[in-house]
């Protein structure tokens, strides 16, 4: 099994208004942190977000523009981890999870390569709206987190993770031996 890290505590998204989108401005609210959080954390029916490098490509893509989690518009690329322990911070303001399973290679280059991150997230016909089969709805559902390099996120109040990685926490190493006792126990 290859190393992995887990890289703690980072900030996803925060509440904000008319954040530069790749489809127009975005408004994020208090709810659409909360729902996220729910719908990760609680529903059987959500894919754990996923961890991946850049925006989908549109030459793998269906053309829909759909980022409802329950379409599945035809992508090859790889995961490259997950965001697990989603939780709210700064009274609800801040969404943030752990980097988990991450190739230990790409943990290493992240501050220097991929400095920035991107949330993509569910909606339905252009409306913050997403209803499970198990007939639960969110007003915001993660589905993953890009990895961006020199393009800015639209989200602009997060810090880089090159700043955050060489000051926080940091990267928890986590072996393969470790990570095959935590999936029996």
């Amino acid at each position: 099994m290859p190393a992995l890290a887990t890289i703690p505590d980072v900030e996803l998204m925060t509440v904000g208004m008319d954040w530069p989108g790749a489809h127009g401005e975005l408004t994020f609210r208090f709810d659409h942190l909360a729902d996220a959080v729910t719908a990760a954390n609680d529903d059987p029916h959500i894919q754990v977000p996923r961890l991946k490098i850049g925006h989908a490509d549109p030459r793998f893509n269906s053309g829909e523009g759909d980022h409802d989690p329950f379409y599945v518009p035809g992508d090859g690329e790889p995961a490259l981890g997950s965001i697990e322990n989603l939780r709210l911070e700064n009274q609800g303001a801040v969404l943030v999870g752990d980097f988990v399973r991450v190739p230990l290679w790409l943990a290493e280059i992240m501050p220097a390569a991929y400095p920035s991150r991107s949330i993509e997230g569910a909606y339905h016909d252009g409306r913050w709206e997403v209803e499970t089969p198990g007939g639960k709805k969110y007003s915001f559902v993660l589905t993953a987190v890009a990895l961006l390099g020199i393009f800015r996120p639209a989200v602009e109040d997060l810090e880089d993770l090159q700043a955050f990685l060489t000051e926080g926490e940091g990267v928890e190493y986590v072996t393969p031996e470790d990570l095959a006792a935590a999936e029996q126990g």
